[in-house]
């Protein structure tokens, strides 16, 4: 990817895990896809509506602050929730800079192409210079596979792409920061600004 941090990991979480959390997810369907969820196209967002999953699943949470502890062990999850994109489903271009570093975990994902998920060069020059250039690039593009842990800074744009499978696409976002006082701690200038 660009000269941003970013963490990929696949297949880490215990399989036994990972089938017990996805059945108890999928099992949610109906609770998940009510109109008041919808989001893009034909897809379905929990982000308002049960963005706490990390705390009603805590294997799944503590899965995630394990993962990323070897970057900075003081970054926490504070949101997460479900995404469920079906044929037809989207994720148009966004960031999450309310947060230090976002991710996905891919729960269910189809064989057939159900959505890759691009990343945006941060640096707007690039996409100037590519007229001269070609060899800067300006999106990374990530084909999930079931099981895909994917970590990176929450000012980075992305979008995740159209389903064309018949297929439902599940994955479980979330969002992680350091809290207040590591935060003053780390960046002492910050209390100038109060």
């Amino acid at each position: 990817m660009f000269d941003v941090p970013s963490y990929r990991g696949f297949k880490e979480w215990d399989p036994e895990y990972h089938d017990a959390f996805q059945a108890r997810l999928m099992s949610r369907r109906d609770e998940f896809c009510v109109p008041d969820n919808a989001h893009n196209g034909t897809g379905y967002s929990t982000r308002s509506s049960a963005n706490k999953l990390h705390k009603e699943y805590p294997d799944f949470g503590n899965f995630l602050n394990q993962s990323i502890a070897s970057y900075d062990d003081k970054l926490e999850v504070t949101h997460c929730w479900v995404n469920i994109h079906p044929h037809g489903a989207y994720q148009t271009k966004h960031n999450h800079a309310c947060c230090d570093m976002a991710g996905t975990y891919y729960l269910k994902v189809p064989e057939a192409d159900s959505g890759s998920i691009q990343f945006y060069n941060p640096s707007p020059v690039v996409e100037a210079m590519m007229l001269h250039r070609p060899y800067h690039a300006g999106i990374h593009l990530h084909v999930p596979t079931e099981t895909d842990l994917l970590i990176w800074p929450g000012y980075l744009d992305h979008e995740v792409l159209y389903n064309y499978s018949d297929e439902e696409r599940w994955t479980v976002s979330f969002l992680m920061s350091l809290n207040m006082l590591d935060r003053m701690e780390r960046f002492p200038s910050m209390l100038d600004d109060i």
